[in-house]
């Protein structure tokens, strides 16, 4: 009777063990049982379940994801080409329900995979096959752009899509490479042209100012000579303006008894020698030597 006890407790234990099931860190558990989703989600942890034959769990990841796939597509001008895709995105917590119930576990290439490779056929035919590589990011844009308008109001969150690499015919791509060398080269001619320009015009800017520095001296020198002579020419007149005073001055002082009084010291000063005699008037001296001849020029 114990060992048929035990042997129902472990059945039990088995039963209920078998029956169970742990949802993970970073995903979430949709319980469907005879084919219906049951409202809400199981949340990481343990969780009880009945058989699988009534009732079973789906798992859906709710981090972001990491999709990478390569994808087909015809440039402008029908070139086969392949383009290897990495698209970041996560399932809106609130949208897992509804994704389960509209696409079930196999949302991913029902959305994602067939939305991606649609809109990129349709952005491809507008470029040529030896642009793809240089609009790269032009792409990338219109795709996440779509992208958001269509999966984002179906509970899928595009994050970001990356074009890794393009997979061209070998001709198509030595002509992207020769392009690409050419463009190098012209800017490389252009770089250059731009510093010998930028050289040219530095001489011709050095010549210019060095010659604006020597007129500029010139002018300097010659408004100092100018401004040297109108002062000489201006000292000379102030010179002759106050001579011409000066002789107006004395001109003006010379008076009839200035003229007397001259006469009277010239006299005096003859008077005290003995080799002369003077006569006078009081206006003219007549001065005469010891010979009785007229030093002014008359005899007596």
């Amino acid at each position: 009777m114990k060992k048929f006890r035990l042997l129902l407790v472990a059945a039990a234990a088995l039963l209920i063990f078998q029956n169970c099931t742990i949802i993970r860190p970073g995903e979430v558990g949709v319980d469907v049982k005879l084919g219906k989703a049951k409202p809400g989600v199981l949340h990481p942890g343990p969780h009880h379940y009945a058989p699988k034959l009534l009732r079973h769990v789906v798992r859906y990841e709710t981090r972001t994801i990491n999709h990478n796939k390569e994808f087909h597509f015809h440039s402008k001008e029908g070139i086969y080409v392949d383009a290897d895709i990495t698209i970041l995105y996560h399932i809106d917590m609130d949208s897992v329900i509804s994704v389960h119930n509209s696409y079930g576990p196999y949302y991913e290439k029902l959305l994602i995979d067939d939305y991606i490779e649609t809109n990129l056929r349709k952005i491809g035919l507008k470029y040529e096959a030896q642009d793809l590589i240089t609009v790269r990011s032009e792409i990338e844009l219109l795709l996440t752009t779509t992208m958001h308008e269509v999966l984002d109001a179906r509970g899928i969150v595009t994050e970001s899509i990356i074009l890794k690499d393009f997979h061209l015919p070998k001709g198509i791509i030595e002509t992207i490479q020769a392009r690409l060398k050419a463009e190098e080269v012209a800017k490389k001619t252009t770089v250059e042209n731009s510093v010998a320009r930028e050289r040219l015009d530095f001489q011709l800017e050095k010549g210019l100012k060095e010659k604006q520095l020597e007129i500029s001296k010139q002018r300097l020198d010659l408004e100092f000579a100018l401004e040297r002579q109108k002062l000489e020419a201006e000292r000379i007149i102030v010179q002759a303006t106050a001579e011409k005073k000066r002789q107006e001055l004395e001109n003006s002082t010379i008076t009839k008894e200035l003229l007397q009084l001259r006469t009277i010291e010239l006299s005096a000063d003859a008077i005290k020698s003995n080799s002369k005699i003077i006569i006078t008037d009081g206006k003219t001296p007549l001065v005469l030597g010891n010979n009785g001849i007229n030093l002014t020029g008359a005899n007596y």
